[in-house]
């Protein structure tokens, strides 16, 4: 079974795939095309981690 993409939105330089409702989010720096996937616990705290990706900036700390 594969995940359902649910949203796709730009932060920043940033493109975010997010999978069934939060559960996993694929994160893609645009200009580099570099890409980072977390899921589940690891989603939920990209996600706090990033103020729910009101603050793009904070994503560079995953690359």
């Amino acid at each position: 079974m594969s995940a359902r993409l649910t949203a796709e939105f730009q932060a920043g330089t940033y493109r975010i795939r997010s999978y069934g409702n939060g559960w996993a989010y694929e994160v893609e720096h645009v200009a580099s095309g570099r890409t980072v996937w977390v899921q589940d616990d690891d989603a939920e705290a990209l996600a706090f981690h990033c103020a729910y990706f009101h603050r793009p900036d904070l994503l560079a700390d995953y690359f």
